[in-house]
């Protein structure tokens, strides 16, 4: 039972939602221990009961693609009623860790996340391939938890540009990974995205894209995000890789790669900042 719970949390995509909170709460220069456990542990907690409800609204399409079919609702190895009680008990632990932090707004944002990813994103997907757009959001947001987690002001742009990176970091990636797996899409009766566009129509849109996700990284060091010489020239390399590898591959139409390539691009660039964050670290 263990494992099959194990899968079913799918917990290397929450970590990845996890790490994005704790970016934003070391971006405000706090580092306390127990506030980045509860911190982390909330955020993790609250992406895998988001993902737990999403699975069980879509055990019908999880069972007709053969990438998911296996999974633990669709294969029958756990009821609807058990995986809802399991995520129900998640959820309301991931929300008391975010109060433990101490500020409302945490889990107020927490649970706008939770709720517009179960009640907004997820029916979409089954009307429209423009679904991405209302999910992107919810992905954007962690950051701006473990900000304010942090101590920091909504009103500073910092916190923003990093929320932006990520907005528009999951557009071409949640798109990327649909181009991939079509065939399973189309068995499953869902909306492709590109439907009606050309292979050089959707590339472009890609590519396009792209450069726009390279752009606002570039930004973060212009907002205060990034403070040292290191981590400035780490940023300024970021940017062209990502532009000129995704461009190549994407001309090739290997989406594979492309959408391998975001990923790696968001994982060095939280890591750059984590990076950044140590070399300003000050005991308290």
């Amino acid at each position: 039972m263990t494992r099959i719970l194990v899968r079913l949390c799918r917990p290397r995509p929450a970590a990845l939602v996890a790490l994005s909170s704790l970016v934003g709460y070391l971006c405000t220069g706090q580092h306390s221990l127990t506030a980045m456990t509860s911190l982390s542990a909330g955020v993790f907690l609250l992406a895998v009961a988001a993902t737990i409800i999403n699975q069980i609204q879509e055990r019908d399409l999880d069972a007709r693609m053969r990438r998911t079919e296996n999974r633990p609702l669709p294969a029958g190895q756990i009821s609807p009623a058990a995986a809802a009680g399991f995520s129900l008990v998640l959820g309301f632990g991931s929300l008391f860790l975010l109060w433990s932090v101490g500020h409302v707004i945490a889990v107020a944002t927490g649970l706008l996340c939770l709720l517009f990813y179960n009640l907004v994103y997820t029916p979409l997907k089954r009307v429209t391939s423009l679904a991405v757009f209302a999910g992107a959001p919810c992905g954007a947001l962690p950051p701006v938890i473990g900000w304010v987690c942090g101590g920091g002001s909504l009103f500073e742009p910092g916190i923003w540009s990093l929320a932006a990176l990520l907005l528009l970091w999951q557009i071409p990636h949640t798109l990327l990974f649909v181009l991939h797996h079509r065939d399973d899409f189309r068995r499953a009766g869902l909306p492709l995205f590109a439907a009606s566009l050309s292979p050089e129509q959707t590339r472009v849109l890609l590519q396009l894209w792209l450069l726009a996700v390279a752009a606002v990284t570039v930004t973060l060091p212009l907002t205060g995000q990034v403070k040292s010489l290191p981590g400035v020239a780490l940023f300024t390399l970021l940017a062209p890789i990502l532009t000129i590898s995704g461009w190549r591959m994407l001309a090739r139409s290997d989406w594979r790669s492309g959408f391998v390539l975001l990923n790696l691009f968001l994982l060095l660039t939280l890591g750059c900042l984590v990076f950044d964050q140590v070399l300003h670290f000050q005991p308290l």
